[in-house]
Parts: C-alpha cells; structure tokens; sequence
C-alpha cells in the first residue's frame, strides 16, 4: 500500500510539474507587389524563386488566393484583423486613414497569449502612424536610404533581412512571431545586379513610351523608367530580377529559423502588378482583377500536410487560419475562416463570395467568376458604373463575359458596395513630405 501510494504521489507531482505545450515559433512574411504568377510554385519560367518554391514543397499551397485590396495598406489591415476592407477603419484610397486602436489584431492577440512579437517593414504605407504597430513589442519601420530615380525612402531586402537575423540571433525564452515586409518587387524594379537575367525579346515586341503620369494606361509609368529601357520584356526582366533577389534572403531567413522549436510560416502577397493587362503597365492599385488580386499564399506548420489546394483563399483567412493552428481563440465576427482544418482534410476551399477593393472599383469572386463595379470615375476607365462579370480561366487570363451578371454575385456586391467603412483617419494629416513620397510610390500624380 505505501508503495502504491508513492507511485501516486509521483505521478500527481509529475503532472502538476508538468511544463505546458509551448507554442510554436511563427513568421509572417508579406511581399509587395508580387504576382502570383511570378513564381515557380504557381507556374513562373523565369526560375526566380527557387527558396519560395522549396517552401511551396513543405506547405500547403492555396491556388487562387486573393488579395483585400490592391493597395499596399487595406491589404494589410485586412490580413491582420481578418475583415474586408469595408470590414475595418482603412480605406482602400491608401490615404490618410489608419487602423483604429480598438482594432482586434492578430499581432495583439498573439501578445497576449505570451509570444514575443516584432516587425520589420519597409513601406512607408505601413508605418506606426497608420495603426500597424498593435501588437508589436518592436516595430522597425527605419527606412534609411532613397532610391535612385525617385524621392521615396525605403529599406531594401538585405536591409531588411540583416536587421530580422540580428534580433532572430539574440536568445528568445518565449515563442517569437515575427513579421517581414519586402518592397523588393514594387517599382521602380532596380535589382541587384547578380539578380538581373535577360529574358528574350518577342519578335513583335514594341517599344513603350514614358508617360507623364503614373497610372501605367498604355505606357510606362514616369516612376519606373530605367534610362532608355523601353521594351516591355526588359521591364519584366527587371521585375524578375527583384523577385529573385527577395528569394535569396528569403532562404537565408528561413535557414536561420531555430530548429529546435516548431514553427508556422506564412507567406502571401499585398497584390500583384500589371504587366499589360487591359493595356496597363507595371502598376497596381487601379483595378480588383486577377493581375492584381491573385497573390501566393502559404502555409508551412505542424500537422498541415504539403499540397495544392484549388479554391478561392483570401486575406481575410490569414488571421483566423494562424489563431486556429495555434489553439487561440478567434476574433468575434470574422470574414474569413481557418484554412488549417480543410488542409488537413486534404479538400477544396468551400465555395463561398469574397470581395476585392481598391480606388475607385470593388469586386466580387465566386468560384471562377468575378463581377467588377466602379465606385467612382478613375483614368481611362471606359465602364459602365453598373457591375459587368468576368470569367477567371484556369491558365491565369480573364476575360469579360456578354452574359447578364450573376444574380447572386450582383446581389452580394450591391450589399457590399452599400455598406460603410468605419473609418479612423490620421489626425496628423499628409506632410509635403508625406505627399512627396506618395507621388514617389506611384500613388498621387507629380505635382505641377
């Protein structure tokens, strides 16, 4: 008897000592102006991407994500509070509104569950006077340096990755969530060197002219001339180049994650970039239609199986998907949903409408269709202001349909469109050197 008794009092000490399962590390990687398409992983041919690819293996690959917005500061809200962008207090003019600060995040909420969090971000659309700080315990927004042909600072991705290894380098007695914007891609495409390939000129390739203005109609946008490059393949080779220099660091941070621990890693886009589409050249922000809503996203973590996983994903699930695989509780009200239980199940992402907003058009997918909507006149916009249906084709391409639009895809985006965004604007206002670094980043036209 006193021996079974001592094995009791063991176990009951054993139990009561017991540590708790201690949660796995996690990093949010996010990359500006990248196209899915650009990308080995999701059928790119210019070899760019050879670390993303090998983390493509690893992860669950979700083939027709879409971006919040296509611009860079809606999306990140949407990705970190899991509402659309009418859903919370950014508007999708990339303007001088901001996150609320009662804004459930998921950088708070992972907070307070005990993670030590810290940002590196190198877009000016995203520093701590817009809200995006919640949360972070370090929020390294320096941006040390201009670029060349434009009055616009920004951190490049050596930049960037140097500063993320110094503080991955240091001991962490608690689990870490650490988030890494790259602005690599986002024009004008100025690669290292040792990244830029050439890509073949197509026979009937026509040179471009410089526009004047920055919305890319028919033209080359001022911001992204290079010298006297005109041709469109030498712009895509550039944009390749950036994408291929964004890998390189990418591998280096994956590689210096601690192995000891587990950990969840997820990698998606803010939005793409055109590169010809309805005439529009190496810009974004302009429309909600696959060039620039379609963004990678994966998802690497314990117990998610590697795969392809065909339907539609967006921003919105991020959040939820990373509290579900950590056991956290979800945000009240959510838009999106956990993507982790339909990896594990090995299925297609439930059918359901999802929406896409940005300057002056909002849209609305479902399964393969998509409905387009102007919400206020923009350049070189021929469309009726009543909502015209697309289809999304498999091989990536779009086109409009003669068809009447779906009833219920119209209905969806009627009640949308008729909803009011809460939104919380900047109390400070735009600087001159706020509005210079606008007109640099392509979002406002060069003053007079």
């Amino acid at each position: 008897m006193r021996g079974a008794s001592l094995l009791v009092c063991v176990a009951a000490v054993l139990i009561g000592c017991a540590e708790p399962r201690r949660l796995p590390d996690v990093l949010l990687v996010t990359v500006d102006t990248l196209r899915a398409d650009a990308l080995g992983a999701f059928g790119g041919q210019d070899g760019a991407s050879p670390n993303l690819d090998a983390l493509a293996g690893q992860s669950a690959v979700f083939l027709r994500a879409l971006a919040a917005s296509a611009a860079t500061a809606p999306s990140h809200a949407s990705l970190f509070t899991g509402h659309f962008v009418r859903g919370h207090s950014v508007g999708a003019r990339n303007g001088p509104t901001r996150l609320a600060a009662e804004t459930p995040t998921l950088a708070a909420a992972l907070a307070a569950a005990g993670y030590e969090t810290a940002a590196f971000v190198i877009n000016m659309l995203l520093r701590r006077q817009l809200g995006f700080a919640q949360g972070f315990a370090l929020y390294d927004d320096r941006l040390p340096r201009t670029e060349a042909n434009r009055r616009v600072f920004e951190r490049t991705a050596d930049q960037t990755s140097e500063a993320a290894l110094a503080w991955l380098a240091q001991p962490h007695e608690r689990p870490i969530f650490v988030w890494l914007h790259f602005n690599d891609p986002h024009g004008p495409y100025t690669p290292p060197a040792s990244a830029l390939r050439p890509l073949a000129s197509p026979p009937d390739e026509a040179p471009l002219p410089v526009l004047r203005s920055q919305h890319g109609l028919r033209g080359i946008p001022v911001y992204q001339a290079v010298g006297d490059e005109r041709l469109p393949s030498q712009y895509r080779a550039r944009y390749a180049g950036e994408v291929r220099s964004f890998d390189a660091w990418l591998g280096r941070l994956l590689a210096a994650l601690p192995r000891e621990r587990e950990s969840v890693i997820v990698l998606t886009a803010d939005h793409g970039e055109s590169m010809g589409e309805e005439g529009v050249w190496f810009s974004h922000g302009h429309a909600v239609t696959p060039d620039l809503a379609h963004v990678p996203l994966l998802v690497r973590a314990p117990g998610i199986p590697p795969g392809r996983i065909d339907g539609l994903a967006h921003h919105v699930d991020v959040a939820p998907t990373l509290l579900e695989l950590l056991g956290l509780p979800p945000f009240a009200g959510f838009d999106g949903i956990a993507l982790g239980p339909i990896a594990r199940a090995g299925g297609a992402v439930p059918e359901r409408t999802l929406f896409v907003e940005t300057l002056g058009e909002v849209g609305a997918y479902r399964g393969e269709r998509f409905l387009r909507q102007a919400t206020e006149p923009k350049w070189g916009d021929p469309r009726k202001w009543q909502p015209r249906s697309y289809r999304w084709r498999a091989d990536g391409s779009f086109a409009a349909e003669t068809a009447s639009a779906d009833a219920e895809l119209d209905a969806a985006l009627r009640a949308y469109t008729g909803s009011r965004p809460p939104l919380a604007f900047r109390t400070e206002g735009l600087s001159d050197e706020d509005r210079d670094r606008l007109r640099a980043l392509g979002y406002l036209d060069p003053a007079p």
